[in-house]
C-alpha cells in the first residue's frame, strides 16, 4: 500500500491552522480585570462605534481586491470577583 505523502502534508498543515485560528479566537476573546487579573467577567453592554468600508488585497473585485465591512466596538465588562467595571475598544471585519 503506497502513502500519498503530498495529502498527509497538506492535511496536516490545515490541521495546524485550524488549530491555531481556534486558539487565537479563545486567547482574544477573554479579556480580564485590569484591577485583579480575574477572567471571570461579563459583558454588560455593546456599543457600535462606527463602520467604514475597507479594500483588502487579494480578490474579490476586477481591481484584485476586496471590499469588506470594518466595524468598531466598545465593550463594557464587569469582573465578578471585584467588581470593577471597564471598557475594551475593538474592531470586527465581516
Amino acid at each position: 500500500m503506497q502513502m500519498n505523502w503530498s495529502a498527509v502534508i497538506l492535511l496536516a498543515s490545515v490541521a495546524i491552522i485550524v488549530l491555531g485560528i481556534v486558539i487565537s479566537k479563545i486567547i482574544q476573546l477573554k479579556p480580564q480585570c485590569p484591577e485583579c487579573g480575574s477572567k471571570d467577567i461579563v459583558e454588560t453592554s455593546r456599543e457600535t462605534l462606527g463602520s467604514r468600508m475597507i479594500e483588502t488585497a487579494g480578490g474579490g473585485t476586477p481591481g484584485g481586491g476586496s471590499i469588506r465591512l470594518q466595524l468598531d466596538f466598545e465593550l463594557t465588562y464587569r469582573c465578578k470577583k471585584c467588581r470593577e467595571i471597564f471598557k475594551r475598544k475593538f474592531s470586527e471585519t465581516q
